[in-house]
């Protein structure tokens, strides 16, 4: 019989209809006794899952029942049956602790065909229909013939999701051990000095579709002992918040528990700890089972009881009793409480680990409500239609001078409804303190300062160290205070409320970024992100995460080298004493998490603090060794931006000026730190410097 050479890439369907026709012309040569067939299976068994592999073992076992027929299959197919490694992902193998996916879905990605896995990637990181790869493969099939003609076979699209109904929807797990293995396989050094792996977990809801109740509730999950992004332990999906609770932690709870006292993974002895559960008020709520942030005994960490005042409910007391581990787990509080939480049975303090999300509580809280009152609030403390547009005009007027880091730029006060969370949070921390200087009132004006000096002591380790998270608590007690001096009783809601204890979160947990939402919000949107059609937007999700863990085309954990240089150039400016031979002259150079340039390529991005000095840069030299220099003017005079609560310069923010003309070059590296420069006053070309927080660190 002659062979017929087949594509490596085929369906399932297609497999099927040659295993049947292979049958077919085996069963028309059975006249011949000693007819020897040789099977071509390699090409269609490098693409194929173990359930393809049984029905073909099963097409073919029939054979041997046929009477005086005798068959000798070739030995390199015979072997291909059982060595090949299987590619495709089947929902068993996902899931199965024991399984070995891990290992082929890796062997599969480290050697691919060129253009196939260029494909792969750009499908499986594009926003490109299913239905347009599709086309796209059937047009360079005819130049590429290894190439399959469906997106889903190009990416291993899972058909098969294990689920479980809940009364509201539907429930998919993925598993904790599940990405554990997956991330230590790329990683295999970081279980060499960590048995304890620190665990931080998030839940929340999030809207589907702007015209239909639908929603997603992931659980997410985040090692804390490595930079390594949320991963995604599980997700309901209905019309509402999934209910029961007991039947959607289930899942969670039980594999937690299967591995918290300790398991073997690679050889190494692992445990898992939960560190954090990190949520939004409400859904802190729902997972404890206690009153929600608008109830009387809202607050989840002391037993202050509110008064109504306004139309809300506010907590005034500042000094109320805190709730303990045990009290909650003895429900001593009866009017805190609404049920049992499925979460007791967890190892984990029901008080303790449940931190105060700075995202929801600073940023978009408390940050959020300072900016309506003045904006839309009472009239003894807004704001004159003058002093918003001006304010609006210089906020717009930064967008030049905001660093790459940055997400976002500012926006006129008139979009305040539109702001996201990372730009109120530039506003505190960066911005506020410029904008509003000697345009309100002294006292609004030191009371915004109390807030922003006490949350960049919190969000920096450096300022924690230099003035403890204690002071940082008293100076945001203080901003309560004075709140309600400023602003009222009706101020002193929830959130603000949650100020008095955020401090003893910083304690426990580190600084504010150590236990914020923002990785696992930013993971939320590229979940919803992940779906095209509202027909199945769970099994989308699934299918989509599935193909990402298949081509291994996302990296779990932050992989930086000390310097990468871009856009080598030879223009200078050099120093006299500066060897040209033994240096190579670059504008732009990332370091950890920043990115540094020079004045030319960028005037947003080429200010830093090296030994004290506010330094502009104009080149950035690499030498020989690979060590890194850069030249520079610096700024000649400094002065405070504020004196209250605290001098400005003790947290290096200063008012900067008189720009040197002579070009100076530092090569202390190490005390480097990424400086945000805002124009302050034009008239003497004067600039605010303030340290980017996270480049202290």
């Amino acid at each position: 019989m002659s062979q017929k050479n087949y594509k490596t890439f085929i369906s399932r369907r297609q497999l099927y209809r040659r295993v049947a026709k292979n049958k077919r012309e085996l069963l028309s040569h059975t006249t011949d006794n000693n007819v020897t067939i040789t099977l071509q299976l390699e090409n269609q068994l490098d693409n194929t899952d173990q359930d393809d592999q049984n029905i073909l073992t099963e097409n073919f076992s029939s054979i041997d029942a046929i009477p005086n027929s005798s068959f000798n299959l070739n030995a390199d197919a015979s072997n291909e049956l059982t060595s090949n490694s299987i590619i495709m992902l089947n929902h068993e193998s996902e899931y199965d602790p024991s399984s070995n996916i891990v290992e082929n879905v890796c062997n599969e990605v480290t050697q691919p065909l060129p253009i196939l896995n260029r494909i792969q990637q750009w499908a499986n990181t594009s926003s490109a229909p299913r239905s347009d790869i599709t086309r796209l493969l059937h047009i360079l099939v005819d130049y590429h013939p290894e190439l399959p003609l469906d997106a889903r076979t190009l990416l291993g699209t899972s058909k098969k999701m294990t689920s479980k109904k809940l009364d509201t929807g539907t429930y998919c797990h993925f598993g904790i051990l599940n990405f554990l293995k997956k991330f230590f396989y790329q990683f295999p050094n970081l279980l060499d000095t960590n048995e304890n792996l620190l665990l931080s977990f998030n839940v929340d809801g999030i809207p589907l579709f702007t015209s239909s109740n639908a929603q997603l509730w992931p659980i997410l999950g985040h090692i804390k002992n490595f930079k390594s992004r949320p991963f995604v332990v599980g997700i309901f999906c209905g019309k509402s918040k999934p209910i029961p609770l007991n039947n959607f932690l289930e899942d969670f709870i039980c594999e937690f528990n299967s591995l918290c006292d300790g398991f073997v993974l690679y050889g190494r002895q692992c445990k898992l700890v939960i560190v954090s559960f990190i949520c939004d008020a409400p859904a802190r709520a729902y997972l404890k089972q206690i009153k929600g942030h608008g109830g009387y005994s809202a607050c989840e960490k002391c037993t202050v009881s509110g008064t109504y005042c306004n139309g809300r409910v506010v907590l005034n007391s500042l000094n109320s009793p805190e709730r303990t581990d045990e009290s909650f787990a003895r429900h001593i509080d009866e009017d805190h409480h609404i049920g049992n939480s499925p979460l007791i049975n967890l190892p984990l303090g029901m008080v303790t680990s449940f931190a105060i999300d700075y995202m929801h509580c600073i940023c978009l809280g408390v940050m959020r409500k300072l900016l309506n009152t003045w904006a839309r609030g009472p009239l003894n403390v807004r704001f004159s239609g003058f002093v918003i547009n001006s304010i609006s005009n210089y906020l717009q007027s930064l967008k030049p001078h905001i660093p790459v880091e940055f997400n976002r730029k500012p926006r006129s006060i008139l979009e305040l409804n539109r702001w996201k969370a990372t730009e109120f949070r530039m506003f505190l921390l960066y911005v506020g303190p410029i904008v509003l200087k000697n345009k309100c009132d002294v006292a609004i004006y030191e009371n915004f300062l109390l807030f922003h000096t006490a949350t960049t002591i919190l969000a920096c380790e450096g300022h924690i160290r230099k003035f403890t998270a204690e002071f940082g608590g008293a100076l945001l007690k203080n901003f309560v205070k004075h709140s309600e001096t400023l602003y009222g009783l009706q101020f002193i809601i929830y959130n603000v409320h949650l100020l008095l204890h955020i401090h003893n979160d910083v304690k426990k947990f580190g600084i504010l970024d150590h236990f914020s939402a923002f990785p696992f919000e930013s993971l939320l949107g590229k979940l919803k992100g992940l779906i095209k059609s509202t027909k199945h937007p769970l099994k989308e999700i699934h299918n989509r995460l599935i193909e990402m863990d298949l081509l291994a085309s996302h990296c779990y954990i932050s992989n930086y080298s000390a310097f990468t240089f871009k856009v080598e150039h030879n223009t200078g400016p050099l120093i006299p004493e500066l060897d040209i031979n033994f240096v190579r002259q670059y504008k732009k150079v990332y370091m950890q998490h920043l990115m540094l340039t020079s004045v030319s390529y960028s005037i947003a991005n080429c200010y830093c603090s090296v030994e004290n000095c506010i330094i502009q840069i104009h080149n950035i030299l690499k030498h020989n060794n690979n060590s890194i220099s850069i030249i520079g003017k610096k700024f000649l005079t400094k002065r405070s931006l504020y004196k209250y609560p605290i001098d400005s310069q003790l947290l290096k923010v200063f008012v900067v000026g008189n720009l040197d003309n002579v070009l100076n070059i530092w090569s202390n590296t190490d005390s480097i730190i990424k400086c945000f420069m805002l124009p302050y006053n034009t008239d003497n070309n004067e600039w605010v410097s303030m340290p980017i927080i996270h480049s202290m660190e």
